[in-house]
């Protein structure tokens, strides 16, 4: 006896929500390009909205800013954490994405 799976306008929600998160992955993943590419041109952050892309993308690469410790404080720099959390949201989004995809 199987069970029979919740729809919303004829998308299982399992579905639904896989891929709602890839699209969150998704939209993660550029606000940390965006923010590596504006420190990797040393972008000064007197303007508000470079300043708050900064603050919001901190806490996703706070877990690993010990990449960063050989990094100068100021000026241009390739902040490793940034490229490694691209990756891992990537990589999760495509995983999301492909799930989302396999239960049709």
């Amino acid at each position: 006896m199987q069970r029979a799976e919740r729809s919303v306008i004829g998308i299982p929600v399992r579905r639904k929500w896989s891929s709602r998160g890839a699209l969150i992955c998704g939209g993660l993943a550029c606000l940390l390009l965006a923010r590596l590419v504006i420190t990797l041109f040393a972008v000064r952050l007197d303007n508000q909205v470079f300043s708050m892309l900064k603050i919001v993308t901190t806490p996703l690469t706070f877990a690993l800013n010990w990449l960063d410790t050989g990094q100068p404080l100021h000026g241009a720099r390739l902040e490793f954490s940034t490229l490694v959390m691209i990756i891992v949201v990537g990589l999760a989004g495509v995983g999301l994405r492909w799930r989302s995809q396999e239960e049709v």
